[in-house]
């Protein structure tokens, strides 16, 4: 197979560097390569071929193609099912008047825990001593 490129010589023929390469080679995404035991080679139809896939039309274009696409012969027919329910009869959503905020409906709001506010210090002495718990902040 001839044209066979190690990486320095691939990173510069892509004007790119080495390292990039092993990032592309470790993620995906970068060009086809060939690996000789513990060396790794670039063919330089892979890297032509890579730099034509790359080739985008504006900063919005991903690249990425539709996965197939029908022939021309074909045409699409809508779906005869809906995929959605007919609205019920009666007034129209925007005929019905809309809540103020004082309006809305509101839950009883409760404590979450019945625990005493504040904190419990413990406080360490040292290893032969006793430990002692301060008395608990009251609550505000």
């Amino acid at each position: 197979m001839p044209g066979l490129l190690n990486e320095k010589q691939a990173a510069a023929w892509l004007n790119v560097s080495v390292k990039t390469l092993q990032g592309w080679r470790y993620r995906g995404g970068g060009p086809k390569y060939v690996k000789l035991g513990r060396s790794v080679r670039y063919a330089m139809a892979d890297l032509e071929a890579f730099v034509v896939a790359s080739k985008r039309t504006s900063t919005s274009d991903t690249g990425r193609r539709p996965a197939y696409q029908l022939p021309a012969c074909f045409t699409r027919v809508p779906s005869q099912k809906k995929s959605w329910p007919d609205p019920p009869p009666g007034p129209s959503a925007a005929a019905t008047p809309r809540l103020t905020p004082a309006e809305f409906p509101r839950s009883p709001t409760r404590r979450r825990h019945s625990l005493p506010r504040g904190r419990v210090r413990i406080r360490l002495g040292r290893t032969n001593q006793q430990v002692t718990e301060s008395a608990p902040r009251p609550a505000r």
